[in-house]
Formats: structure tokens, C-alpha cells, sequence
């Protein structure tokens, strides 16, 4: 490995973390735990997803952006008729009410994509 690679950042977890417990500095645990906070909260709540629906994949949010980067018109409309259900909790894990407003969103730049799409074909 590059000296310049060696020289980044330590990442706040695994070494780091056992160090400062060995070290037993108050302090530098509590902001280790902080840094990686997010990053398991994020990584508990996709298991929870997983774990509840089965590892299906929900139809919304990386599926409408990555929809949306193929623009490939079926499976947009297919994401975008996904999302809908989803929102109207009539199939798929229904969005929560902390998620609507994001997932409005995405599905409105996702039928708007469908529109260009459909535009360009004519």
C-alpha cells in the first residue's frame, strides 16, 4: 500500500475503536461512537428491511435514481407503478410517513423521465 493511501484518515472502527477502549479515553470513544453512529443506524435499518420483507427490494429511492439512469421506459414505468402502490399501501412495504415526501418527489422526477422518454420515441 502507497504511503500516501497509509496517510488518510483512520477509519472509526474496528483498530481505532478496540485502541481507545484499551487506552480507556472517555472522550475519545464517545466521538468514535458518534462518527460510526450513522453508519450503523443506516446498516440496522437496511437488516430490518431485509429481515421484514424478505430481501425484496423496496421501489422506491436507489430503484426510481437507478430506474431513472438506465432510462429504460418499462422498467421506469414498471418503478414508477411500484412506488405508487407503495405510497397508497396496496403492495410492497408501504412508505413510512418520514419517507412520503421524499418518495413523491423521486416518483414525480421519475414520471417526468417517463414523459422525455415517451417524447423522444415519437
Amino acid at each position: 500500500m502507497s504511503e500516501e493511501l497509509r496517510a488518510g484518515p483512520v477509519p472509526p472502527y474496528g483498530s481505532p475503536i478496540r485502541d481507545a477502549i484499551a487506552r480507556g479515553d472517555l472522550h475519545e470513544m464517545r466521538a468514535l461512537y458518534q462518527s460510526v453512529k450513522p453508519a450503523v443506524d443506516e446498516l440496522e435499518a437496511a437488516i430490518r428491511r431485509l429481515e421484514t420483507h424478505g430481501g425484496a427490494r423496496e421501489p422506491y429511492g436507489p430503484a426510481i435514481r437507478d430506474a431513472m439512469a438506465r432510462g429504460e421506459l418499462y422498467e421506469m414505468k414498471a418503478t414508477a407503478e411500484a412506488a405508487r402502490q407503495a405510497l397508497y399501501n396496496i403492495a410492497y412495504a408501504p412508505v413510512t410517513a418520514e419517507n412520503e415526501a421524499h418518495v413523491r418527489a423521486a416518483l414525480a422526477d421519475l414520471e417526468a423521465a417517463i414523459r422525455k422518454v415517451e417524447r423522444q420515441g415519437d
